[in-house]
């Protein structure tokens, strides 16, 4: 199924460049979206399965936090910006709004364009991220996971998903 499309991704880009509104996905495309995400789940254990978390993929999987006295998100929805030995960092979508998201998108297309056309794949890292997260107010969605406290399983998308991932409300938050 053709759900995903750049020129989709562009024309959706465009409507938030240019104010028009830009909502979550509706109940069915969502269900799609988590049909395909769940389709392609793979290992990301052990050295072959690290090899899969990348700067710059995005990460659905389920996390079980250190201190479960403090809410925390069961199921993070991450877009990676560092990843070592034993942590990774990532903006989870979970902890902003859909404008904020989609901000954050326009930014890292815009990082991306080159004498005004899009350059694929996506291309980035938190050293570039940084500066524009920091003076727009990301705070509350960068998070540090600890690797052995993730899933054994998790879905490893792609940076040309960002747009449809970025409209999906798939948050849990739990304290215990």
């Amino acid at each position: 199924m053709a759900f995903f499309s750049w020129s989709k991704i562009k024309s959706t880009v465009h409507d938030f460049f240019f104010g028009k509104k830009v909502k979550e996905l509706t109940q069915d495309e969502a269900k799609n979206m988590v049909n395909m995400m769940l389709k392609n789940k793979v290992s990301i254990t052990g050295f072959l399965g690290s090899r899969k978390l990348k700067e710059g993929g995005i990460l659905f999987f389920e996390y079980k936090a250190k201190n479960q006295h403090e809410i925390f998100d069961r199921y993070p929805l991450v877009l990676i910006l560092r990843v070592s030995r034993n942590h990774m960092l990532g903006v989870n979508f979970h902890w902003i709004n859909l404008d904020k998201r989609l901000k954050l998108i326009e930014y890292i297309i815009n990082i991306n364009t080159y004498n005004g056309k899009i350059r694929f794949p996506l291309s980035f890292d938190y050293r570039k991220l940084k500066p524009f997260l920091k003076h727009n107010g990301y705070g509350m969605c960068l998070r540090c996971y600890i690797k052995h406290n993730m899933s054994q399983k998790a879905t490893v998308l792609e940076p040309k998903y960002l747009m449809d991932v970025a409209r999906l409300n798939l948050a849990k938050f739990i304290k215990h």
